[in-house]
């Protein structure tokens, strides 16, 4: 990757964030303070995702172009693209809880599918001389832990 895109990628996440009510305003992707979970005292944007999703897809896109063979760099690039939709039909419709379940579950499933090395094999701690192997439940594992991770930051952003 050219020295240009890794300077220009964190300027996209800035242009992002300077122009957060213009794009959410053009998308129609506010939150609105509801008085009771909600505090906040003005809409307040929600294009976060927007900022961290482009750089990222713009990376993939990079890697896919010199190596269009890197089926590594396409899951990633799926994976990616899949939770920003899901996170921006969600900020637009409201998705509910079992809606944004499943659709994790089948866009793990599916990149898991491609990219079977994305799954995790096994266990390495660094405190213990031996590794945990976690086949033949690998595939369940790592869908389990990415569910888990994927509701953990939404937790912390109050989605």
């Amino acid at each position: 990757m050219t020295s240009l895109m890794d300077l220009s990628l964190p300027l996209i996440s800035v242009a992002v964030g300077l122009r957060a009510h213009a794009i959410s305003t053009r998308l129609d992707i506010f939150d609105h303070p509801d008085g009771d979970r909600k505090q906040h005292l003005a809409k307040t944007p929600l294009v976060g995702g927007l900022s961290v999703a482009v750089p990222f897809l713009l990376v993939c896109a990079a890697q896919l172009w010199e190596n269009p063979d890197s089926a590594f760099f396409a899951t990633l690039m799926i994976a990616v693209a899949g939770a920003f939709l899901m996170g921006f039909f969600d900020d637009r419709n409201y998705l509910s809880a079992s809606t944004r379940l499943l659709a994790s579950v089948l866009l793990i499933v599916a990149c898991l599918e491609i990219m079977p090395d994305f799954a995790m094999m096994d266990f390495n701690f660094s405190f213990l001389d031996g590794t945990l192997p976690l086949q033949p439940l690998s595939t369940i594992f790592t869908l389990l832990a990415i569910v888990g991770l994927l509701n953990a930051m939404n937790m912390t952003d109050g989605i």
